[in-house]
């Protein structure tokens, strides 16, 4: 593992653009992104996304496009992201209309500080941009319902074995 030459960055470093430009991958989370992912150029990320726990970036290496969630200071944001990905197995089992994301791992640096949280590019495109109306936005909003059926139905026993901890937040 590799010593990470700064804590993670606040919700506001990490996703306000510099000048109308997005953000970009931080560069201390490089060198992690080369040891964990062969082949990965960290300095050709892209960013997808940002949520309040964490900021993805679209890594491109020569296996493919991986994502990297990076946390943000947010005191839970390291926790969702180990939950998240203890989680993946059990959910890629699950029967779902839709990819899950796959290979899904945690990177750390020697003191074990979460980095990222990787996975494979889910393939597809964001219906954030996209109008949809009539038959196909019915169609839309009922496969986000099964999804959600899905995931609902997934066992709290089956979760517990995969290290996620009974919670009611």
């Amino acid at each position: 593992m590799l010593r990470s030459a700064r804590p993670a960055l606040s919700f506001e470093e990490i996703t306000t653009p510099d000048r109308g430009r997005p953000p970009t991958l931080p560069r201390h989370v490089h060198a992690h992104l080369r040891a964990a992912l062969p082949g990965a150029r960290p300095e050709r990320a892209k960013w997808i996304g940002s949520g309040w726990g964490s900021v993805a970036f679209r890594v491109p290496t020569t296996d493919g496009h991986w994502v990297a969630r990076v946390p943000t200071a947010a005191p839970w944001s390291t926790e969702d992201l180990e939950r998240e990905v203890r989680m993946l197995p059990l959910l890629e089992s699950r029967p779902f209309e839709v990819a899950t994301p796959r290979d899904a791992r945690l990177v750390r640096d020697e003191d074990g500080r979460l980095v990222a949280a990787i996975h494979r590019l889910v393939p597809g495109r964001s219906s954030k941009r996209h109008v949809l109306r009539g038959r196909a936005r019915e169609a839309h909003l009922a496969a986000i319902g099964r999804f959600l059926a899905t995931l609902h139905t997934t066992s709290h026993r089956d979760a517990r074995r995969h290290g996620v901890e009974r919670r009611d937040t």
